[in-house]
């Protein structure tokens, strides 16, 4: 008996220690899985945020890239609108012009100042300054001792140059302008004339209105003569712009054209004109 409890014993210590051991390799590899997979861990987010880092650096690129290019355009558009403005022109009512030259210099010229009285505007041409900022124009001159500043909206095409600001606009028209237009009306163009007014069109898209013996019919209107504008033609209708000192008139008209007859008829009030061909 004695000999059986000291086998027993025997191998009871035996599973007591193989069960130790195998309790201290449990112990020590999840461990070292765990350490494998810190490792992992850590390599996968060192890569993402280098995939991240990688991807904000290609987005900001691509950013600067599109501003860049969209500044240049801006830039090109600014440059061409400027590359027309240069040139000679004189307003629609013939009271003033500019001439702008490609080096930043400029000048402006008043006459028939005593038609509208302005004190405060000799007549003569002005040396200056001028510079474009998108569709901004600066110009600068000095009349005598007097500094004079004027800040514009300027649109500008081949023929037409609008001057805007300060709830003023004034239209000039390019010095010897020669482009034809697009949509022209053969038929429309030439010289048509009524008893109160008369228009002729151009092919490169200006008209020059003539008002007619208005004094003798009590209409107080503060020109005479001739002033020019421009025009444009859309299926049957055609719109005129224009403007006297620094007012714009606008109007709309559906026309038709019957041999030398041209009728006009305004939108918005009905009132019909009818013009007869000049020669």
């Amino acid at each position: 008996m004695d000999i059986k409890k000291i086998l027993i014993a025997l191998i009871a210590l035996v599973v007591v220690g193989a069960s130790m051991g195998f309790g201290y390799f449990i112990a020590k590899h999840p461990a070292q899985k765990d350490e494998n997979t810190t490792a992992s861990s850590g390599s996968q987010t060192t890569e993402y945020e280098n995939k991240t880092s990688d991807a904000s650096s290609a987005s900001s690129e691509a950013s600067s890239q599109k501003t860049e290019e969209a500044q240049s355009q801006n830039n090109e558009q600014s440059a061409s609108s400027a590359s027309l403005l240069l040139g000679s022109w004189t307003d629609n009512a013939n009271f003033s012009g500019y001439e702008f030259f490609d080096n930043g210099t400029m000048k402006v010229t008043y006459f028939n100042m005593e038609m509208i009285n302005l004190d405060d505007v000799i007549e003569g041409t002005y040396n200056g300054t001028y510079s474009v900022d998108g569709d901004r124009l600066t110009i600068s001159y000095t009349i005598y001792s007097k500094a004079i500043t004027k800040n514009y909206i300027y649109k500008v095409d081949e023929n037409t140059l609008t001057l805007s600001g300060d709830g003023e606009e004034a239209i000039y028209v390019r010095e010897g302008a020669s482009t034809v237009m697009e949509n022209v009306d053969s038929d429309l163009l030439g010289k048509w004339s009524s008893n109160l007014s008369g228009f002729e069109f151009k092919e490169n898209g200006v008209v020059a209105i003539t008002y007619i013996d208005l004094g003798s019919m009590g209409i107080n209107l503060p020109i005479n003569g001739t002033v020019d504008g421009i025009y444009t033609v859309k299926d049957d209708e055609i719109t005129i712009k224009y403007s006297i000192y620094t007012g714009v008139i606008e109007k709309t008209y559906k026309y038709s054209i019957e041999k030398d007859t041209l009728r006009l008829t305004e939108k918005g009030t009905n009132e019909t004109g009818v013009y007869t061909r000049k020669n």
